[in-house]
């Protein structure tokens, strides 16, 4: 489970700065990749939204 503590990291910096890795975003590597992101990706609209 090494790349759920790296995909965590990695998902919090492309919500925080998407315009700065906006590619690395549109660019699915895996599967279990795209998982977290897309759940990220909800938590921060809820974030944005509070």
């Amino acid at each position: 489970m090494h790349g759920d503590a790296h995909a965590e990291q990695w998902s919090r910096t492309a919500c925080f700065e998407p315009r700065l890795k906006p590619q690395k975003v549109k660019q699915p590597q895996t599967q279990s990749t795209v998982r977290p992101i897309v759940q990220v990706s909800l938590s921060c609209r809820n974030l944005k939204a509070v």
